[in-house]
């Protein structure tokens, strides 16, 4: 039996997730993870305001409840170093993989490039996934091989490669498979996952467009 756990950055959702609908395809179990950066929330770091924060909340309120309706518990965490909070995290479960969609911030680039050396350091594997855009910035390029600078030539070959990727744009929900929760004895040490307050206002409902960050629909 295999395990995977995938770490929740700003895919807030379950349908139209690649790496955690790989994780659910190849494993027999998975755990999600969102880590609470610390540094996120001084004032003089201006990263996050209060509404964003509360979105983020309210997201993770619904996520929390969808995921669990697919046997994947989800761990809320608070660290000032997320990428030791994740291997941690990895060990306490004896998870097989840690799963991820890419993030092209240069501060998170930075962090996933740590993760992939910690996690080869101990034998663990890492994969990582295209998800937040259609198509990276190596895999639409002029003629020279280099980046388009004109839009309207570039939109021309990204609507080219999407004739012939269709796949590119396809949007997945969870596959199908037995509903194996992580065994009690292979959880998270701390307990059961965080439970979070609920929030005033309703849940938004399924169905949103492609790639918001806040979208749960099953």
């Amino acid at each position: 039996m295999t395990t995977a756990l995938h770490w929740f950055r700003r895919d807030l959702r379950l349908r139209d997730n690649a790496a955690l609908y790989t994780a659910a395809a190849e494993h027999d179990s998975v755990a999600g993870v969102f880590v609470i950066d610390a540094r996120w929330f001084p004032a003089a770091a201006g990263k996050t305001g209060p509404f964003q924060a509360t979105f983020w909340l309210h997201s993770l309120i619904q996520l929390h409840a969808a995921a669990a309706a697919h046997d994947i518990p989800l761990y809320i965490l608070a660290a000032a170093d997320p990428v030791r909070a994740i291997i941690d995290l990895a060990a306490q479960l004896r998870v097989d993989a840690i799963t991820l969609n890419k993030d092209y911030e240069p501060d998170q680039i930075s962090m996933d490039l740590r993760l992939a050396e910690d996690c080869e350091k101990i034998g663990l594997k890492l994969r990582q996934f295209k998800d937040s855009v259609v198509f990276e910035e190596h895999e639409i390029l002029t003629g020279k091989g280099t980046p388009y600078t004109v839009f309207s030539p570039y939109k021309k070959a990204f609507l080219d490669r999407l004739k012939t990727s269709p796949e590119a744009a396809t949007v997945r929900g969870l596959p199908r498979r037995p509903r194996n929760a992580i065994p009690a004895q292979r959880r998270h040490s701390g307990g059961a996952p965080l439970s979070l307050p609920g929030p005033r206002s309703r849940p938004r409902r399924s169905g949103l467009p492609r790639r918001t960050p806040g979208h749960t629909g099953r």
